[in-house]
Order: structure tokens, then sequence, then C-alpha cells
């Protein structure tokens, strides 16, 4: 019998929920699973009518008709329309799986531990590269992932006795264009080039970095550029950037694998 699951995402053009619907789809098709994606691209533009245009999608499913549901949650900047999204799916009562999130006890968290592999890595940065002046661009603060891989960092950084200059510090959503615009207010700073910029993810990377290559600077000479998520565009890039690997497409299938069971009465 085929079984109906409703996946809600946002900004499928990024490669991070790209990789991870792929693993879906894969699973899906040799279970005989029907998929239904409901996805905007909010928060691209500052625009209040074009995000309320885009997010009322998510208004249009009647999750209870579903057997099951994928969340996506951590490609949501909107704090709301996040909320919003849960507690409709909540109210529908059935098996459902969230991406990178321990806040609701109901739904099963798929997710790797964000916290100890930027640890790893801005330690690497610190002890073999000697780094003592850091840029931060971060994802959205209502992100778990974000929050944790900035923890790590200020820990990291802390433990080795460097202070963190809040003024070398972008509040970026993970999107591409919030590297172009953390280069742009680090100019503007005036500030000494860092000895490295950690970014939240590839996407903010590899603009920061050609950013600052169309400025002149060389890229790890003048200044080292490390992502997060191990993208195709990163593997690709030159010089290819320095990131941490992630399982996207095993995610993506594990997640559905998992709400295949519950929908099937397993544990």
């Amino acid at each position: 019998m085929i079984k109906n699951v409703a996946a809600v995402v946002s900004g499928m053009d990024e490669e991070y929920p790209y990789h991870i619907i792929t693993g879906i789809n894969e699973y899906a098709r040799e279970h005989d699973i029907n998929v239904s994606y409901f996805a905007a691209f909010g928060g691209i533009i500052d625009s209040r009518d074009f995000d309320l245009g885009e997010y009322s999608i998510y208004g249009l499913p009647d999750f209870s008709e579903f057997d099951g549901a994928l969340l996506l949650s951590n490609t949501f900047a909107n704090k709301t329309v996040r909320g919003f999204i849960i507690d409709r799916v909540k109210a529908a009562n059935i098996p459902t799986i969230i991406f990178e999130c321990e806040d609701y006890d109901e739904f099963y968290n798929i997710g790797i531990d964000n916290y100890s592999v930027m640890k790893k890595l801005v330690d690497h940065l610190i002890t073999v590269h000697k780094a003592k002046t850091f840029n931060f661009i971060s994802g959205p603060s209502t992100n778990p992932e974000a929050n944790e891989r900035l923890r790590a960092f200020r820990d990291s950084l802390k433990e080795h006795g460097i202070e963190f200059d809040e003024r070398r510090f972008f509040a970026g959503r993970f999107r591409s264009y919030d590297g172009i615009k953390a280069i742009e207010q680090f100019v503007e700073s005036g500030l000494d080039l860092p000895d490295a910029f950690v970014c939240a993810n590839d996407s903010m990377a590899l603009t920061a970095m050609s950013k600052l290559q169309r400025m002149g600077y060389k890229i790890p000479e003048d200044v080292i550029i490390t992502g997060f998520d191990n993208t195709f565009n990163a593997q690709n890039s030159y010089p290819t950037l320095t990131t941490v690997k992630r399982p996207l497409y095993a995610s993506g299938q594990k997640a559905c694998q998992v709400l295949y069971d519950l929908m099937n009465g397993k544990e």
C-alpha cells in the first residue's frame, strides 16, 4: 500500500536541502512512498509582501491527510513560520521526522554533532595554522545548528586564550549572498585582515572567498576561509574549500527509512 508523506522545506536552491531530498526520493521510490513537497523561497529579499506570498504555501496542506511528515526545519530562518508549521503537524498527530532539532520530544530527530566537528575545525586552525584573529560568518540565531557551530567556535577560542572581537561577527542566514555582505561589512569596519574567516556553511564561505579574490586577496596565502557541509561547489572551487563533510544524502535516506518503519507500526 502506498504511503503519502508531506515534506516541508525552504530554499530548495541550496545544496544542503538538495542532497537530503535526493536521499529521501531514492528511498521513497524503492518503497512505494509518495512524497509531496511544500517549498518556499522566503527571506531572500527584504520584502514582507514577498515573504507572505511565498510562505502561504505552508497553510495549504491538511497534514492529517498524510501518513507522515518530514520537516527540514533547519532550512527556515523565520522562527514564526517554523512554529506555524510545527504546530500544524503536531495537531495532525502523525509520525514525524525533523532534521537537526532536539526541541520536540514527539518528533524523531535526524542530525549530526555540529558542536564537536566545528570545534575540531577551529582547534585545527589555531594549533596547526597558528591563527589568532578570526572573523565569523554565522547562520540565523533561530537555527539550532547555527547556534551549536557558533558555540563551538567561541569555546575553541576561549580554551586557547583568544578573545573574540565582536566587530568581526556577521549574522548571516545561511544564504549565499550573506558571504558577500559579510565581506562588505568587514571592509567598511576598517579592521585589519584576520588570519581566518570561519563560516557556518559552504554557501556563505564560497561567496566570501570569491569576493575577497576579486578584491585581490589570495586564498589561503593572505587569509584562510573555512565552510561547513562539503558541498559539490566546495569540492570544486579554486582553491578547494576547507570544510566539514556530512552525510546529507544518507541523512535523507535514513529519515525516510525511520518514517517508513513508524508508518508501518514499528518502534
